[in-house]
């Protein structure tokens, strides 16, 4: 009879805890399918808008809950802005060369519903009492000098892997409405 109340109890605990997790989309009904024009680069590094964007628009494939369309066909319209682009040296050898750069990445997003024309959410990097809030950020951080147990990546694998988990988080926060910070750690 103990080992049947205790399988019960933790089914019971499993349940609640998986149910806790699971995501909620936010969208209106209506809205089934998503334009996703190429994002605008404000920075002096071309190229990333392209990447960013095509992976957001794969990360929408493979989530599912919106088609990706044309924008006549579109019941949504997601713009993105690439507003900051920045490569921090993070670690030095004893020679002063660099060892560890942080590559970091602001979006501005926009989401309208082009049924009513109405913005549903914004996501933008502005001042708020001397602190700049807002806007989708991420980073990652990557070797560029061998060293035992490292993995030397060159800045555009670090930005291949920098745009995948951005358009994972754009793709969330569209569909479900999560936070808009992250930071993504080497996992090399």
């Amino acid at each position: 009879m103990r080992k049947f109340i205790f399988v019960i109890v933790g089914l019971g605990v499993f349940l609640l805890f998986r149910c806790a997790y699971m995501p909620v989309e936010i969208l209106p009904k209506h809205i089934k399918t998503i334009a996703v024009p190429t994002f605008i680069n404000r920075t002096a590094h071309y190229g990333i808008e392209s990447k960013l964007t095509d992976s957001v628009i794969q990360e929408f494939i493979r989530d599912g809950h919106l088609s990706v369309a044309k924008k006549k066909e579109a019941d949504g319209l997601l713009t993105g802005e690439i507003v900051t682009y920045v490569l921090e040296p993070l670690s030095y050898d004893a020679t002063e060369v660099v060892e560890q750069y942080k590559l970091w990445v602001i979006v501005n997003l926009s989401f309208r519903d082009l049924t009513t024309g109405e913005v549903l959410w914004e996501e933008k990097r502005e001042s708020v009492g001397g602190n700049l809030v807002g806007g989708i950020e991420g980073d990652v951080r990557y070797y560029v000098t061998p060293r035992a147990g490292r993995t030397v990546e060159t800045e555009e694998e670090a930005q291949e892997r920098l745009v995948v988990v951005l358009a994972d988080h754009i793709v969330r926060r569209t569909v479900y409405g999560w936070g808009s910070q992250i930071e993504i750690q080497s996992g090399k």
